[in-house]
């Protein structure tokens, strides 16, 4: 980034002092003592002036470059980031194209929806990855159970209703599970279950979601089933998430239909710690689904 240049080089402020050594000079030889006064009275005003004005305009343009100063250090970290370096590119042309913009209500509601992204992307750099009114999530989701330093895979599946993972998207989602199980990761899930699908009295869940969870048994799944009941006095344990390693957590929002409203990525030792904390408390309510079919057979 260029020095600011001084004072001195400045054209104006060199124009401004030799018209005004000139005026001073004729004025000396041509007026009488007041008026000379008088003049050198205002031509130090007008030359304090422009030097206020000069050093006013350089704080601005250092107030400027000060905010820009991130810019050269972004450009530095991305250099082994060739992707997150095409992303800023890209970014950057757009805000140079915006700032030629002069519709004043288009620049100051792009200005509202940018704040918006800024608290996103100040988000993103803490660790934490909000994906709302979208399955975009899976794509993260897949990677990371593909990930070859992902060892186990525990999750809290919510099955608050029965087409819970039922769509296409859902279905893939579980034959990635069954992917990372044959590249040897160990799958646990415990599946939280309301009384309409696990009855009272009834060994094993409703043939509405029971199918589902076998499959999942048959392909390697080491399945755990929890009464929503049960754990009503522990608030925080009716949660739909998983705890992706030490490498992540995700914490999935679904309204009464099983969508997903939001999707949260947490990728900090903290978040695992808590995630894990939860898993095993919730695991203290659930019986292992192979406990109740060895029941069920003895019984037959």
């Amino acid at each position: 980034m260029a020095r600011p240049r001084s004072i001195l080089s400045n054209p104006r402020f060199l124009i401004a002092s030799l018209l005004g050594s000139l005026v001073a000079g004729v004025a000396s030889v041509v007026a009488s003592l007041p008026t000379q006064i008088a003049i050198l009275g205002v031509l130090v005003s007008t030359l304090a002036g422009l030097l206020l004005a000069w050093l006013d305009e350089q704080a601005r343009r250092e107030a400027g470059r000060a905010e820009l100063g991130g810019v050269g250090r972004v450009v530095e970290a991305l250099q082994d980031e060739p992707e997150l370096a095409r992303l800023f590119r890209r970014m950057s042309d757009a805000f140079a194209a915006l700032s030629e913009q002069t519709e004043p209500v288009l620049r100051s509601t792009a200005a509202i929806k940018l704040l918006a992204v800024a608290g996103e992307l100040e988000l993103m750099a803490r660790g934490t990855i909000s994906f709302r009114e979208t399955e975009s999530w899976r794509t993260a989701y897949q990677q990371l159970l593909q990930s070859d330093a992902l060892r186990i895979y525990r999750s809290a599946a919510w099955v608050k209703c029965a087409n819970y993972w039922q769509d296409a998207p859902g279905r893939q989602s579980i034959r990635d599970n069954y992917d990372a199980i044959n590249r040897g990761v160990i799958v646990e899930r415990i599946f939280i279950l309301p009384r309409e699908l696990w009855p009272a009295g009834q060994l094993l869940p409703s043939e509405s979601v029971l199918p589902w969870i076998m499959d999942q048994h048959n392909h390697g799944v080491w399945a755990l089933l929890c009464l929503e009941t049960d754990i009503e006095s522990e608030p925080d344990l009716p949660l739909d998430f998983g705890v992706y390693g030490d490498l992540a957590v995700g914490t999935q929002v679904l309204d009464e239909d099983c969508r997903t409203c939001e999707f949260l990525l947490e990728f900090s030792g903290e978040a695992v710690q808590l995630a894990n904390d939860r898993w095993q408390r919730l695991k203290l309510h659930a019986i292992p689904l192979r406990t109740l079919l060895d029941t069920e057979g003895d019984d037959h």
